[in-house]
């Protein structure tokens, strides 16, 4: 049996409009009408309908517009809500600071910063209480299109039946960041004076010499794909973590190498995701040491 693509799409009533998208259209032509009847009392007529042309328009793009596979009304709620929320998340203990305090030193607005995760297990268990529990599972990339047709045919049938193999939410979270070459150059230039040849001790380290240009002038990016697998409430860890040595198994038919991060590895994942790995902690105050401007003494 054939399932459509758009399950999901409303049920069209006139001219393949559905009950909200008609709503939308009336609602801009009363708007619409209500604005050229009081501007056509104080303008010429070409003048009032220069003034209701852009309120037509914006109703016709909110009723039937589409931008990412979301409506035009439901991506326009989505931008609304966007702009008036707050943009920088803080940590915070205190639930009883004021919302009008909730600033920062340029003016923009705070928010309370509440990270799901409870607690991280030693297995690699995000404990999401009360939304349960996952694993972060990470990923290799394979390039697609430099493999033959009949390796794409394969690749797309063994991913195709692991996408069936599912019967739980999953999520692919793909994310690129700034790759330090500085560990990798410094390794080269230690390794070169033991290689059994002078010219492969030269070509070493103009290597290593490359590698520090490339990185000092351009940014080198890298990216992390994670599978994570979710798990409700009254899952046990273990049949969480069994699902995702299944997935594994699963995904290396594909090519792809799945492995669960364990504690340290979760918690070091979750900090890159919100602070990135370029930032640092040392120099910073003690909760209950008394901070100091730049040229004050202590």
């Amino acid at each position: 049996m054939r399932i459509p693509a758009d399950v999901d799409r409303e049920d069209p009533l006139v001219f393949g409009l559905s009950a909200r998208q008609l709503c939308i259209l009336a609602c801009a032509v009363v708007v619409a009408w209500l604005l050229y009847e009081g501007a056509r009392l104080l303008v010429p007529l070409p003048v009032a309908a220069a003034v209701v042309t852009p309120v037509a328009a914006a109703g016709l793009a909110v009723a039937l517009g589409q931008r990412h596979g979301m409506s035009g009304d439901r991506f326009a709620l989505a931008a609304f809500r966007h702009a008036r929320a707050p943009h920088r998340l803080v940590p915070m203990t205190d639930d009883a600071v004021p919302s009008d305090a909730m600033r920062s030193s340029d003016g923009h607005r705070l928010a309370p910063f509440e990270l799901p995760v409870r607690a991280i297990g030693d297995d690699g268990v995000l404990d999401l209480h009360p939304d349960g529990a996952a694993v972060l599972v990470r990923v290799s990339l394979i390039n697609f299109t430099l493999r033959t047709p009949e390796e794409q045919s394969a690749l797309v049938t063994a991913f195709g039946r692991f996408l069936n193999s599912l019967h739980a939410p999953v999520q692919v979270a793909v994310r690129s960041e700034r790759a330090d070459l500085s560990a990798l150059v410094q390794q080269l230039r230690d390794a070169a004076p033991s290689l059994p040849h002078p010219s492969l001790e030269a070509a070493a380290r103009g290597h290593a010499a490359y590698l520090a240009v490339l990185s000092r002038h351009h940014d080198i990016v890298r990216r992390d794909a994670l599978l994570v697998v979710r798990a409700a409430a009254a899952v046990p860890a273990s049949d969480l973590l069994r699902r995702v040595s299944e997935m594994s198994a699963a995904l290396s038919e594909a090519g792809v190498v799945a492995l669960a991060l364990d504690g340290s590895e979760c918690a070091a994942t979750l900090q890159r995701a919100m602070v990135g790995s370029a930032t640092t902690t040392g120099g910073m105050s003690a909760p209950t040491e008394v901070v100091h401007g730049a040229g004050a003494a202590p």
